[in-house]
């Protein structure tokens, strides 16, 4: 085994919340603190686009919460009135177009930036969107792709790894 192969196993998860995965975090204080936990113990990383940055500024939080670090990082595509080129990657892993199909819906193309930034700037993508959660769009992402309460289980027993 290499330096760098050692050093791999060692870096931290970096997971990625959806939107409506804040709220669910905010109402369970058990699983917030294990969060908390696991960035305190650099077993994890929680990371956010500024799509999703932007997407929490318009909820009930007003911003990313504070709970624990986030790191915010660039978009990892550009579209053309929705990202910031100097704030984006080009990149055209396919989730982009076909989480978004032909919509012109804004909050269908949000989500799929976010989705297409989740799956290149993520090791675990916590989501409720069904979009997200189909096989066909699962299979093409790059990271795991979890539900919360699937991402719970993984968190419980990552902490009793340790």
């Amino acid at each position: 085994m290499m330096l760098g192969d050692i050093e791999s196993l060692m870096a931290p998860v970096r997971v990625y919340f959806d939107c409506m995965v804040y709220d669910k975090i905010a109402s369970d204080d058990v699983i917030l603190a294990a969060i908390q936990a696991g960035i305190r113990d650099g077993r994890m990383k929680v990371r956010a686009s500024i799509k999703l940055a932007e997407q929490l500024q318009r909820s009930p939080f007003g911003g990313v919460p504070d709970w624990f670090e986030v790191e915010v990082i660039p978009e990892l595509l550009t579209v053309a009135d929705q990202t910031y080129v100097d704030h984006s990657f080009f990149t055209d892993t396919g989730i982009f177009e076909l989480h978004h199909g032909e919509s012109t819906q804004d909050g269908n193309i949000e989500d799929a930036i976010i989705a297409e930034s989740a799956s290149g700037g993520a090791d675990i993508f916590v989501t409720e969107d069904k979009r997200s959660l189909q096989p066909s769009r699962v299979r093409l992402m790059r990271c795991r792709v979890m539900t919360f309460e699937a991402f719970c289980v993984w968190l419980r027993r990552s902490a009793r790894q340790v």
